[in-house]
């Protein structure tokens, strides 16, 4: 009588074993999507960091270029405006 009882109970056992098994594998699975998902979106993250210090760049690169060109277009008006004051003046 022992014998079947403590079979019974081990398959019992094994049964309840491999069902949490198998809840532990989905729920491992859906862990392990959502993980993917953080980083493939930390990722996309770091992407856009990266793209917009680029843009940032080149826009100081531009307002330093276009600086210059107006120091140098005031520095030639102001340069020009002595030479007609000298030959008209």
């Amino acid at each position: 009588m022992a014998d079947p009882e403590a079979r019974s109970l081990e398959n019992r056992i094994q049964d309840e074993d491999r069902e949490w098994q198998l809840r532990f594998d989905a729920t491992m699975g859906r862990i392990d999507g959502k993980f993917n998902s953080i980083m493939s979106s930390a990722q996309n993250i770091e992407r856009s960091i990266f793209l917009i210090s680029e843009c940032n760049r080149k826009i100081k690169l531009m307002i330093v270029g276009t600086s210059i060109v107006m120091v140098l277009a005031i520095a030639s008006a102001v340069f020009c405006r002595q030479i007609v004051a000298v030959v008209f003046g």
